[in-house]
């Protein structure tokens, strides 16, 4: 009898013990996906301030918020139950996670003391009273700016979150039986005509960044610059900055005369970035006259102040080290261009289009040998891959 009793007991505890088991692996492969979304939205953020940690709360976990971030540590933690929210919409399942991580990415990421989207749980909790001390006003101004910078890093990022914001919302009301008012919050009715607004002027600004980038590559500069100069002031980040200074450097490109070694060796062009890697190619023989030199300089000094800016933001952006690169050169400072490469992380520099700025950097100081070297490098890199 007792080795009946034993045996039950064990099968128990291993049945038990399988369970526990499969319950991680679930939940490890739920933050495996959480962590994917994360990674992907900061890195279309690409700030230099980094990230803050994400932590995904299990289910069997008592906690009074759905989804907030916390500015102390700082951390961005999110309730399990959410994930499963966010995955029971199926196709749109990542483009929901995308919503909420990049909504609390934005809080950071604009310096908000306190960030609170779907956390009206904690209402009742100290956070929760300091929140209520802010000013229905101030919330409604940061969760705008949050949902307009959350929405347009989303679509950055690839992710695509038009039409289903409103969807999920209701989803996650009624998953956590939340009433449509709540003292101190935004009412459920204006947090939908707030995303609504942001949809709408996200779709607007993202188109823009597209006819954007099109115009660069149909060398319509002045148009491209336009677009990237109109969305710096809505959206400072690294990408629109870097694509405003590739327009203007392309366009100062397009003025300057040739060189002999332009048409003499293939490897000898600029490798000018936007987020498509475009390049240009130049076909055509030019004259410098004065109105266009000046036209040139202007281009490029603003050109390199663009650069210098997304590079602030983040500084392991590689793709605008060379392009800084590529305009000191053209501004006849190919010493300068040698030393933005240099600043780069050693396994950045390793980079065709690093070797190729530095081969011609080291022909413009002269030194024929080592720009044989730059280029042999930038022909085994093409070869290896």
């Amino acid at each position: 009898m007792k080795n009946k009793l034993l045996k039950k007991g064990i099968l128990i505890l291993l049945v038990l013990l399988a369970f526990i088991d499969l319950k991680a692996q679930n939940i490890n492969a739920k933050k495996n996906t959480l962590t994917k979304v994360f990674n992907n939205l900061v890195n279309a953020y690409g700030n230099a301030k980094g990230k803050p940690a994400l932590i995904l709360i299990p289910k069997s976990h008592k906690q009074n918020y759905i989804a907030a971030y916390f500015s102390d540590t700082p951390n961005i933690k999110v309730d399990e139950k959410l994930f499963d929210i966010c995955a029971q919409m199926g196709p749109d399942s990542l483009n929901a996670l995308s919503i909420i991580l990049s909504h609390e990415l934005a809080h950071y990421y604009n310096d908000h003391n306190w960030c609170s989207d779907y956390a009206f749980a904690i209402r009742n909790t100290a956070i929760g009273k300091k929140i209520k001390e802010e000013s229905k006003e101030t919330k409604i101004n940061h969760e705008r700016e949050a949902d307009n910078f959350g929405i347009y890093h989303c679509c950055l990022a690839g992710y695509h979150p038009f039409g289903i914001y409103k969807k999920l919302l209701d989803n996650i009301y009624s998953a956590y039986n939340l009433p449509e008012r709540m003292d101190g919050y935004p009412a459920k009715k204006e947090r939908d005509t707030i995303c609504e607004q942001a949809q709408r002027r996200i779709a607007t600004l993202y188109s823009e960044f597209l006819v954007g980038n099109k115009a660069i590559k149909i060398e319509d500069f002045e148009l491209a610059i336009n677009c990237f100069d109109d969305l710096t002031k809505y959206f400072p980040s690294r990408e629109n900055y870097n694509n405003l200074g590739t327009a203007k450097t392309l366009w100062a490109i397009k003025l300057r005369p040739l060189e002999k070694m332009q048409a003499e060796d293939p490897n000898f062009f600029y490798p000018i970035m936007t987020d498509s890697n475009s390049r240009l190619k130049i076909v055509i023989e030019r004259n410098l006259d004065e109105g266009a030199a000046q036209k040139m300089n202007e281009l490029l000094n603003s050109a390199r102040s663009d650069f210098e800016k997304a590079i602030s933001l983040d500084h392991e952006y590689d793709v605008a080290y060379i392009n800084l690169a590529c305009v000191f050169d053209l501004m006849d400072n190919p010493e300068a261009a040698i030393g933005e490469i240099k600043k780069m992380p050693i396994n950045k520099q390793n980079q065709e289009k690093a070797y190729r700025i530095l081969g011609i950097a080291y022909y413009h100081t002269d030194n024929e040998k080592k720009s044989k070297e730059m280029f042999k490098k930038v022909s085994d890199v093409n070869n290896h891959n």
